[in-house]
Protein backbone atom coordinates (compact mmCIF):
# COMPACT_ATOMS: atom_id res chain seq x y z
CA UNK A 1 0.00 0.00 0.00
CA UNK A 2 1.33 3.42 -0.95
CA UNK A 3 1.34 6.16 1.66
CA UNK A 4 1.43 9.92 1.20
CA UNK A 5 4.18 11.39 3.37
CA UNK A 6 5.06 14.98 4.15
CA UNK A 7 8.82 15.53 4.24
CA UNK A 8 10.72 18.54 5.60
CA UNK A 9 13.83 19.09 3.47
CA UNK A 10 17.05 19.07 5.49
CA UNK A 11 18.48 21.86 3.30
CA UNK A 12 15.76 24.43 2.54
CA UNK A 13 13.30 23.30 5.29
CA UNK A 14 10.33 23.46 2.91
CA UNK A 15 7.76 20.69 3.31
CA UNK A 16 6.83 18.57 0.30
CA UNK A 17 4.59 15.56 -0.23
CA UNK A 18 5.78 12.28 -1.68
CA UNK A 19 4.25 8.87 -2.24
CA UNK A 20 6.05 5.78 -0.94
CA UNK A 21 5.35 2.08 -0.92
CA UNK A 22 5.52 0.71 2.63
CA UNK A 23 7.92 -2.16 3.19
CA UNK A 24 6.40 -4.54 5.73
CA UNK A 25 8.60 -7.56 5.00
CA UNK A 26 10.72 -8.50 6.87
CA UNK A 27 8.94 -7.50 10.08
CA UNK A 28 10.89 -4.89 12.01
CA UNK A 29 12.48 -3.37 8.89
CA UNK A 30 11.98 0.31 8.10
CA UNK A 31 8.60 0.97 6.50
CA UNK A 32 10.21 3.50 4.16
CA UNK A 33 13.89 3.98 3.35
CA UNK A 34 14.42 5.97 0.14
CA UNK A 35 16.33 8.91 -1.26
CA UNK A 36 14.21 11.55 -2.97
CA UNK A 37 15.11 15.02 -4.33
CA UNK A 38 13.43 18.05 -2.81
CA UNK A 39 11.18 19.64 -5.47
CA UNK A 40 12.15 23.12 -4.22
CA UNK A 41 15.95 23.01 -3.93
CA UNK A 42 16.73 19.68 -5.67
CA UNK A 43 18.89 18.44 -2.75
CA UNK A 44 18.56 14.68 -2.14
CA UNK A 45 16.78 13.76 1.09
CA UNK A 46 17.04 10.39 2.78
CA UNK A 47 13.54 9.53 4.01
CA UNK A 48 13.29 6.84 6.67
CA UNK A 49 10.09 5.89 8.47
CA UNK A 50 10.46 3.16 11.08
CA UNK A 51 7.92 1.02 12.89
CA UNK A 52 8.87 2.87 16.09
CA UNK A 53 7.96 6.24 14.55
CA UNK A 54 4.53 4.94 13.59
CA UNK A 55 4.00 3.58 17.11
CA UNK A 56 5.06 6.96 18.53
CA UNK A 57 2.54 8.66 16.26
CA UNK A 58 -0.14 6.30 17.56
CA UNK A 59 0.68 7.17 21.19
CA UNK A 60 0.60 10.90 20.46
CA UNK A 61 -2.82 10.55 18.88
CA UNK A 62 -4.32 9.27 22.14
CA UNK A 63 -3.89 5.57 21.51
CA UNK A 64 -5.92 5.45 18.31
CA UNK A 65 -4.59 2.87 15.86
CA UNK A 66 -2.96 4.05 12.64
CA UNK A 67 -4.56 2.16 9.76
CA UNK A 68 -1.70 1.82 7.27
CA UNK A 69 -4.07 0.35 4.69
CA UNK A 70 -5.41 3.89 4.13
CA UNK A 71 -3.30 6.00 1.69
CA UNK A 72 -3.49 9.11 3.91
CA UNK A 73 -2.85 7.42 7.28
CA UNK A 74 0.48 9.22 7.84
CA UNK A 75 -0.20 12.43 5.94
CA UNK A 76 -0.82 14.53 9.09
CA UNK A 77 2.76 14.07 10.28
CA UNK A 78 5.89 15.68 8.88
CA UNK A 79 8.98 13.48 8.69
CA UNK A 80 12.42 15.08 8.54
CA UNK A 81 14.53 14.37 5.48
CA UNK A 82 18.19 13.65 6.22
CA UNK A 83 21.26 14.72 4.30
CA UNK A 84 22.62 11.98 2.04
CA UNK A 85 26.18 11.11 1.08
CA UNK A 86 25.66 12.62 -2.39
CA UNK A 87 24.39 15.95 -0.97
Amino acid sequence: MKQLLQIRCWSCHDVFTMSAELNTDPPGANLVDVSVPCPYCAKPNRVTVSQEQVRTVTVHKGGAAVDLSQPDALREWVFDGQETAES
